[in-house]
């Protein structure tokens, strides 16, 4: 039997799309009820480390939630796009050699539409700097899954 790995990843791809989609169906009161809520459990655990909560409070405004959730749920998907673009170049078209360039491409029309979509979602908005913000995790999760398909090529050449 054939390894077909990059299924795997076209199924972790389209779960995480769906994670992100309910994500954005949310309605405002909806979305602030859940950002509020993980908010305070960063905040007592981040308590422990940063001198009290506090100086948790004044890090989370330095660095909003609702920013770095966009930021980190798109570089995880890019880590499993490209993981998976990888996997199918290797076992179907029998190349090692592949651009990352569709997935960029993949991932930013994938950001812009989930944009699109909040449009729609009662209390919600769409906005250009979100989807950049997007974009820009998503070539984050790229480039660093990149480096460490060459890292693990590079291994396998070694041994």
């Amino acid at each position: 039997m054939k390894h077909k790995s990059y299924l795997l990843f076209v199924f972790l791809v389209a779960a995480w799309l769906g994670i992100i989609f309910l994500f954005s169906a949310q309605p405002w009161p909806n979305s602030f009820h859940t950002s509020s809520a993980v908010e305070q459990k960063i905040i007592s655990f981040a308590a422990q480390f940063a001198g009290g909560e506090a100086v948790a409070e004044q890090l989370l405004k330095l660095f909003p939630l609702r920013k770095i959730a966009h930021f980190t749920e798109y570089m995880i998907l890019g880590c499993f796009s490209t993981a998976g673009y990888w996997y199918y170049q290797r076992e179907k078209r029998k190349t090692e050699h592949s651009s990352v360039l569709p997935v960029m491409g993949f991932c930013a029309l994938l950001a812009a539409l989930d944009e699109f979509h909040q449009a729609f979602v009662p209390g919600r908005t769409s906005s250009l700097w979100d989807v950049l913000l997007d974009s820009v995790g998503a070539f984050t999760g790229i480039f660093l899954s990149a480096c460490v398909i060459k890292k693990i090529r590079e291994m396998k050449k070694q041994g």
